[in-house]
């Protein structure tokens, strides 16, 4: 086959810019390039031209090859990949890496287990088609950022909503269907971001959610929610175009971003201009656009200026906050892009940003002040609008409905079958196994190969995601650190156990002893100080060729002699713990810690500077939670950099930190019903063994810090009559609503089992009914779950929620209309709507309360059984928000 000149030149010029970066695997890389045909050579080229470079290092050119080769094929075999343009081949096909996953030679794997399923249909019912087979094998779950890799996924059957688009994205590119990623960084109305799926079929994108098949595209739960972002876009490694793609919206390091905002939602093109303060352009500069989302501004874009110093971006019609920098100087500037603001969408509209500020001036002016005034904002969120969505016929819901409920039999099925036997070999590892999925063969090997009992401590001391994808080798690996004197918890968290970050885990401790010399091994162990030296010196940071998402191994690290700050500092823990160091992450300033002489240090010169206390007071009862309802930032030269310290709590009203002299800024906010928020921001110093006391803010107070915030929890409180509603207990009887409140302040859940937004629903109850433990009244509502059929009360994560008894009275309940059990039908004729009642099913209530038919359906309903709000759909946030709705209603009432 023929491709370019322009792809061959941009490749040749890419790889060749790149050689010197690879140096120290050269010769690995060209004695492959000599084994491969020319089609083959360019499209290596490619990929070592535009990845990440760590990838380089961390992964053998073989694996590259099997992308290569497998592409070809499809390019050369398949009919709908034949007549893609050139560019989506290479970037939507061909490419081996999606995201952040870890990457293996999986593509032809996947194309074996499709091939089958997709015989004689077209593109467009081929895509269909490969939805329901992933919902087959993969389903979604809250778990940690480090992203799995398809075939992890596929093993283990579960994942967030990164590792399900990955999936679908590698089962679709398998097959030769050019498909992407497609990913909000951050909602604007609720506290989370996501990502799904959007693949090219008749010469167009069209979207899906990722392992929730429909009968037709462009369908998902997610519409609404995108429907009123601020932002969603796309990437691609490089930024090679023969043909026309979206408005690029900045990179991050070899990662270029695409702006697809205007696909899902209303849009304008916001010019901006940064200038210096003599009014001359600032060329270069970057412009970090943020979205207010979990109590921290976060940067969903970074742009750069042009010679004129300008640049522009297109966005959803809400509020954003845009911060220029450039030459150590910086400004911030909020920015109101709603139709009803500042015009009409499609409109363009400008701002000028003089950049003023700088580190050195911030310090000057909090110099001996303990802290200035808050500054008060509300920030509104766009209105839903969503601008296409396919319709359903009822045969297709009903068939759709049928197939997704034999797709979850078969997931559930295969993977009972995979863990069966690791389960009844080792009963008390039930939890362990079911999460390892496939990969329980490899824990069981590891953990009966010998009666050590930290084999058993050392799978302790990982994360839940570990289990899926790590081998029996790599862990025996770990196994050879060796006892000091130092505490138990010590040994096994900062010696012992293999993760150290997000990084991906291989069999560190081998290597590392194998590549430094006996010599230096033990100066190092004497000295730790000198590992980190060694580190800086021999490991390059090269971040306009990375992406910023990834860490490289310490494996990869030696290997390529590259690595970002993150990554040395993974190395440094790692070289430690391999000379029997105990080492640890500050994961809250992001430094390195090793033990000796009874304590942990800093080997970094920075982080040992001067520290002061920050005394935090809060009003009693003020319940805050970190990075949600605020955050602290550091100032770092011309930005802040938000802190790590998820899971802090106030004692008595009160909290303290040591925190290294610097700049500081708080961020309190506060989430309106409709979406938007209120946010208080402070700035302060922290001085020299000095202690810097502050007050949180009072949110509630009528007449105090926030002056529009007057009865706005009540602003939107509705008086919706929902007593008559009938629903099923577990005993098989019917009661109303109003019977089933009994008095009581109630939370009403329709739920949809096994659905992402359901998951983020109990995960939100888990974690309220968690801080809640303790107190008498649980988080003080009762707590009614309506299940639509009697096998969901298996499900993992209920589970969970129903086991902890926190206080709070729950209580399960059947939606008869859902079909809770065989007599439901025989129910529904038998009883008189007169005589008890509305049987009513979740859009019934949904209509109600005036909500959209999108599960899961949620009603904060008074003692006397009427519900005064209601959310449907994908909102994080919603309990907690219930929670204080109903908290306040009764307070009103009582007033």
């Amino acid at each position: 086959m023929e491709f370019s000149e322009q792809l061959k030149i941009y490749a040749e010029t890419h790889f060749e810019n790149r050689k010197k970066y690879f140096a120290p695997i050269i010769s690995e890389i060209e004695a492959g390039l000599s084994l491969c045909s020319e089609e083959e050579a360019l499209l290596i080229k490619f990929f070592y031209g535009t990845m990440p470079l760590r990838d380089a290092g961390e992964y053998p050119f073989e694996i590259f090859l099997s992308y290569v080769r497998h592409a070809l094929w499809l390019r050369k075999t398949i009919d709908w990949c034949k007549k893609l343009p050139e560019d989506l081949f290479v970037h939507d096909v061909l490419y081996y890496r999606i995201n952040s996953e870890d990457i293996s030679d999986c593509r032809s794997f996947f194309y074996e287990q499709l091939k089958d399923r997709i015989v004689g249909l077209d593109e467009y019912q081929a895509a269909v088609e490969i939805n329901y087979w992933c919902a087959e094998h993969a389903t979604y779950e809250m778990a940690d950022d480090r992203t799995a890799g398809p075939m992890t996924m596929y093993r283990s059957g579960k994942g967030r909503c990164g590792e399900e688009s990955t999936f679908t994205v590698t089962a679709l590119r398998s097959v030769g269907l050019a498909a992407r990623q497609v990913y909000t960084p951050r909602w604007a109305h609720c506290d989370d971001n996501h990502a799904w799926v959007e693949v090219w079929v008749n010469g167009e994108w069209h979207f899906l959610g990722a392992c929730e098949p429909e009968e037709k595209l462009d369908r998902g739960w997610f519409t609404g929610p995108a429907g009123q972002a601020l932002l969603i876009h796309s990437r691609t490694f490089g930024d090679y175009a023969a043909g026309k793609r979206e408005e690029v919206i900045g990179r991050d390091g070899a990662v270029v971003c695409h702006n697809v905002t205007a696909s899902y939602t209303k849009t304008r093109k916001l010019r901006i201009q940064v200038r210096k303060q003599d009014n001359t352009p600032a060329a270069h500069a970057q412009i970090s656009v943020e979205i207010l989302n979990m109590a921290e501004y976060f940067p969903a874009a970074v742009l750069e200026t042009d010679e004129q110093g300008e640049t522009s971006i297109r966005l959803g019609l809400g509020d954003i906050r845009l911060q220029a920098r450039s030459e150590g100087k910086f400004v911030e500037r909020y920015c109101n892009l709603a139709e009803d603001g500042v015009g009409a969408a499609d409109v363009d509209c400008a701002v000028t940003l003089v950049l003023k500020d700088s580190e050195a001036g911030m310090k000057d002016a909090l110099s001996g002040v303990s802290a200035c005034e808050w500054h008060l904002e509300k920030l509104c969120a766009p209105k839903e609008v969503v601008v296409r969505e396919s319709v359903l016929s009822e045969e297709e819901v009903s068939r759709g409905t049928r197939r997704l409920a034999d797709a979850v039999k078969l997931r559930e099925e295969r993977f009972d079958q995979l863990t069966r036997h690791a389960i009844a070999v080792h009963p008390e590892e039930e939890e362990r196994m079911r999460i390892a999925g496939e990969n329980a063969e490899e824990l069981t090997a590891f953990l009966e190969k010998d009666d050590n009992p930290d084999r058993k401590k050392l799978l302790d001391s990982l994360t839940k995601k570990d289990n899926k994808d790590l081998r029996a080798e790599v862990l025996e690996d770990h196994l050879s650190a060796k006892r000091g004197s130092w505490p138990e918890d010590i040994h096994v968290q900062d010696l012992l156990c293999p993760r150290i970050w997000l990084e991906e885990i291989g069999a560190y401790r081998s290597y590392i002893c194998s590549v430094l010399p006996a010599q230096e091994q033990e100066a190092f162990a004497s000295n730790p100080g000198l590992i980190w030296n060694y580190v800086n010196q021999n490991i390059t940071d090269i971040p306009e060729e990375e992406y910023n998402t990834l860490c490289a191994s310490p494996i990869g690290c030696l290997k390529l002699k590259m690595g970002s700050a993150v990554s040395r500092t993974i190395l440094f823990i790692a070289i430690c713990r391999s000379l029997n160091i105990p080492a640890r992450l500050d994961k809250s300033l992001m430094v390195p810690e090793y033990w000796a002489d009874g304590a942990f240090h800093v080997p970094v010169s920075r982080a040992q500077a001067s520290k002061g206390t920050l005394l935090l007071r809060n009003i009693p009862g003020k319940e805050w939670i970190y990075a949600q309802h605020w955050t602290l930032g550091r100032l770092e030269k011309d930005h802040f950099v938000t802190m790590n310290h998820a899971g802090l709590v106030f004692e008595k009203e009160t909290l303290e930190l040591l925190l290294p002299v610097g700049i500081y800024r708080l961020i309190a906010v506060k989430r309106l019903l409709n979406g938007d928020q209120e946010a208080a921001e402070l700035l302060f110093a922290i001085e020299k063994e000095k202690q810097t006391e502050l007050y949180m803010p009072d949110f509630e107070k009528a007449d105090g810090v926030m002056p529009w915030e007057k009865n706005s929890v009540l602003d939107e409180i509705q008086s919706c009559l929902l007593r008559d509603i009938l629903l099923q207990r577990a005993d098989g009887t019917l009661c109303s609503l109003e019977k089933l409140v009994s008095g009581k302040r109630s939370i009403l859940a329709f739920l949809e089992i096994g659905a992402e937004p359901t998951e983020h629903v109990l995960n939100e109850v888990l974690a309220l009914e968690k801080s809640a433990k303790g107190n008498s009244k649980g988080i003080g509502c009762q707590l009614l779950f309506v299940l639509r059929q009697e096998k969901d009360l298996q499900h993992k994560t209920l589970q969970e929620v129903l086991a902890l008894d926190a206080g709070s009275e729950i209580e399960i309940l059947y939606d008869i209309s859902g079909g809770a059990s065989d007599a439901n039908a025989a129910l529904h004729t038998a009883v008189s709507d007169a005589a008890f009642g509305t049987l009513c099913g979740w859009q019934e209530a949904a209509k109600r309360m005036r909500l959209a038919e999108k599960l899961p359906v949620l009603a904060a309903v008074r003692p006397d059984g009427t519900g005064i709000y209601g959310s449907c759909g994908y909102h994080v946030g919603s309990v907690e928000l219930m929670v204080r709705i109903l908290k306040e209603a009764v307070r009103t009432e009582a007033d």
